[in-house]
């Protein structure tokens, strides 16, 4: 049985609005597909809605850009925002900033703060980039056995370029800057492409995160209320235990990736480990194969993120400072006779010293019983 696109992505054509509802409706077993507006389509009309001159003379784009393309606000901030904006340069009686205004619903992040992954989704970039390198292998004109040719070119294009980042992977681990087991740990689990995201998070929660206060740890939980530095008049709350992290801004339930603030709490809190909770299969160097899942031993339905079994999280998979770490820590045997931790007592110099003293004891005893034998033969000879 199919089941309905969670989302579609359209510019605002008015024919593609009402198919949608009329095509993916609301079944028994599945929601209905929601609609969503490119972003990019609609800010590059503003130029020549509202004129050159207020786009790009004045920091109009500049205030209003700042609440449209931000995940970390919700609705009300955005509306407030979006007001005060307006009033500011005077364009209260705009109509297409008014229509705009109307379908804020489809199209401003803020509305979809709550839905699994929508912030990867906010234009139609992708389908652009696909459609850009599939024409790169066929024209027009093209007879249908010419067409399977090109495409199955393309095709292979795309496997020897999958090949390629896998064995840069699985070859080499990218260089890390932080110099934080985090980042390390990021290294060992991620892609090199989705590490580099994880990585800009981890260098901004060590420069640009100021934490304000810390409550009291409560069942293993602690909660913290940070400021960003790159994001003025906004609290974050974060609560973080050893295994989870969830925080104010909804970053990993919208794109997936843990948030600076998150990463934040958990280096204060002393984790030196993802928490594999935070940790998407998706974004693993082995998610071709789904061997996050065939090494583990753990079922499919352990792959959604709102509910990650203890067995995946308990995973732990060490980068090499962690495991010298870990070797430094352990204890070291040492010798029963003097203490010392670089020899046994095998090779101890003590007992080499009394093994060799028995040796010279035993000599001494033998040899005057040697030397009478040998007179008794000398005797006997000159007789």
């Amino acid at each position: 049985m199919g089941r309905n696109l969670v989302c579609i992505v359209t510019d605002q054509c008015a024919i593609m609005k009402q198919a949608i509802p009329n095509c993916f409706k609301a079944t028994d077993d599945f929601p209905a597909s929601r609609h969503r507006l490119c972003m990019w389509h609609i800010t590059e009309k503003f130029p020549a809605k509202l004129g050159n001159f207020l786009c790009k003379e004045t920091e109009f784009m500049e205030k209003i850009k700042k609440y449209i393309w931000s995940s970390v606000i919700e609705p009300d901030e955005f509306e407030q925002g979006w007001k005060e904006v307006i009033k500011e340069f005077k364009l209260e009686e705009h109509v297409w900033l008014s229509e705009m205004y109307d379908m804020t619903q489809s199209w401003i992040p803020a509305y979809f703060r709550d839905k699994p992954m929508y912030g990867l989704i906010r234009t139609m970039s992708r389908s652009e980039s696909e459609n850009y390198f599939f024409s790169q292998f066929h024209q027009c004109g093209s007879t249908l056995s010419e067409f399977y040719i090109w495409f199955e070119s393309a095709m292979d294009k795309q496997r020897n370029e999958t090949k390629r980042l896998n064995l840069e992977c699985a070859s080499a681990k990218p260089v890390t800057v932080s110099k934080l087991f985090l980042e390390d740990d990021a290294a060992e689990l991620y892609t090199r492409v989705i590490f580099y995201k994880i990585q800009e998070e981890i260098l901004a929660a060590r420069d640009d995160m100021r934490i304000q206060t810390i409550g009291p740890e409560i069942n293993g939980m602690k909660g913290y209320e940070m400021k960003d530095a790159k994001i003025k008049d906004k609290i974050f709350q974060v609560e973080v235990s050893k295994t989870h992290a969830n925080c104010s801004c909804k970053k990993f339930l919208m794109c997936g990736i843990p948030c600076r603030h998150a990463f934040c709490a958990l280096n204060h809190f002393e984790v030196v480990k993802i928490p594999r909770q935070l940790v998407l299969n998706s974004w693993m160097k082995n998610a071709e194969n789904k061997a996050s899942l065939k090494d583990f031993g753990i079922s499919d339905e352990h792959q959604n993120k709102e509910s990650v079994s203890a067995e995946l999280t308990n995973v732990w998979l060490c980068s090499e400072r962690e495991k010298a770490v870990d070797k430094l820590k352990k204890k070291k045997r040492q010798c029963k006779l003097c203490n010392s931790v670089v020899h046994d007592k095998r090779t101890c110099p003590q007992n080499m010293k009394a093994a060799s003293a028995k040796v010279q004891a035993e000599v001494l005893t033998e040899l005057p019983v040697a030397g009478a034998e040998v007179e008794t033969e000398v005797a006997e000879m000159l007789h």
